[in-house]
């Protein structure tokens, strides 16, 4: 295993961008080691290798930007649990990693829905982010969901178009812009929830129906 993991170390040192790198440090993308390798680089590399939990688990320690992308395309979805999710979730502290994570990893997992519903409602931004990351994903993959899921979604959205403009509150306007795409019935619910929600004197609300409006009568 040691070895393997000074192969990969090996093949980011070769490939590593020192421009890339540091403008993602002046972003606030901010690891121990930062290679700057580009996500097609890093997908094109984790082919390389055998997806194994154990070379994963041990990616996913280090502070290092591509090892715990790596990680995340490395991890066998069979073998990752709901336990093991929650734990890797709240070690992320940037919208680059819960992506990578959410799209790799998570969206492959049987218990995918299950612990989105759950992350919504934390406290911590990053995994309320994740959660919302992770709908997105799997209604793109056309899952769709009860009618109790479904309101539990629009109220969480709701939580968060109260703290707009947010990236908490942009990812959730996507979650609902793709689960209306889903079928024609969750279009109709949306828009009907946030109708309520709407006043004269909230103006974001306002713009959050138009704009899912007009979402919803484009991909019609």
């Amino acid at each position: 295993m040691d070895e393997i993991v000074r192969q990969i170390r090996k093949k980011l040192r070769l490939a590593m961008n020192g421009v890339v790198s540091t403008s993602m440090r002046e972003k606030g993308i901010d690891y121990k080691i930062n290679f700057g390798v580009s996500l097609p680089r890093l997908k094109t590399m984790a082919t390389e290798f055998t997806p194994s939990a154990e070379l994963a688990s041990r990616l996913w320690k280090e502070n290092v930007r591509e090892l715990k992308i790596l990680a995340t395309l490395l991890y066998p979805a069979s073998e990752f649990t709901a336990e093991q999710a929650d734990e890797w979730v709240r070690q992320i502290n940037n919208t680059e990693l819960v992506e990578q994570f959410c799209m790799n990893l998570m969206q492959n997992t049987t218990f995918a829905k299950e612990v989105a519903l759950r992350w919504i409602d934390a406290s911590e931004e990053f995994v309320k982010l994740a959660g919302f990351i992770l709908l997105t994903r799997l209604f793109m993959l056309k899952q769709d969901i009860d009618e109790v899921s479904a309101l539990h979604i629009l109220k969480a959205s709701d939580r968060e178009f109260e703290q707009a403009p947010s990236r908490l509150a942009l990812a959730a306007l996507n979650t609902l812009k793709r689960m209306g795409r889903v079928s024609g019935q969750n279009a109709s619910d949306i828009l009907f929830f946030f109708k309520q929600k709407e006043t004269e004197t909230n103006q974001i609300k306002h713009e959050i129906v138009e704009d899912l409006k007009f979402e919803f009568e484009y991909y019609r």
